[in-house]
């Protein structure tokens, strides 16, 4: 049986890594949908962003984005992903601008790309057996909503119910999304050893059928 894990950032669990506080430029605003209301924001091109003032002693391969949840990281993980044979659909690259608060160097700063999950699908979500309640989708944006609070109890009883997709195994992706958002990863064990082989920083693996009271494991 393949094994998938939930993949991120683990900003929250590693000390000494900055933080993207905003992105300047390479969001494209729509406005609020005329329909639910959610405010429509995608990413484009090449974001230029900003650090927060969070002080760090090392740049690290992945980076959380609080502006917005983009998938951000270092040119080593594009290289060794690829070296494993994992395929990446780049967003773009991501620089960063003045001022810097972190303590980092930006003139050391290694190249970071963001990973674009609208070209990562390859999974569809059974909500129900993940514990999600009364989700439905805007038939104008696509915005996925639920009952957020009854959601919250179930994701969070004991035990708490995993995260269950239908994974479609021919896309080829072993670093993909799901119907749950373009911006909220999964990936297969080969990610994972792929992550251990090269020591790459600050990812966050945890396995799914944890669901959310997952903890990252060390790799």
């Amino acid at each position: 049986m393949m094994q998938f894990y939930d993949i991120s950032h683990n900003t929250s669990y590693t000390p000494g890594v900055p933080e993207i506080e905003e992105i300047i430029k390479g969001i494209e605003d729509k406005g609020p949908c005329p329909v639910c209301g959610v405010s429509r924001r995608y990413p484009v091109g090449d974001p230029r962003v900003r650090l927060g003032k969070t002080r760090a002693r090392f740049w690290p391969d992945a980076i959380a984005c609080g502006d917005y949840p983009l998938f951000v990281v270092s040119e080593r993980f594009v290289d060794a992903m690829r070296s494993c044979g994992i395929r990446l659909e780049l967003g773009g690259t991501v620089r960063f601008v003045e001022p810097n608060r972190s303590g980092l160097s930006l003139d050391e700063a290694p190249q970071y790309y963001w990973i674009d999950g609208t070209r990562h699908f390859a999974a569809t979500m059974d909500f129900e057996e993940s514990g999600y309640v009364n989700v439905q989708f805007c038939s104008v944006c696509g915005a996925r909503s639920e009952d957020i609070g009854r959601t919250y109890e179930r994701q969070h009883a004991d035990p708490p119910p995993g995260i269950v997709f239908d994974y479609d195994a021919s896309s080829k992706l072993d670093l993909f999304t799901t119907d749950l958002a373009p911006t909220a990863f999964f990936c297969t064990e080969k990610v994972f050893d792929c992550a251990r082989q090269h020591r790459l920083t600050n990812l966050y693996f945890s396995p799914v059928e944890k669901g959310a009271m997952g903890k990252p494991m060390k790799y």
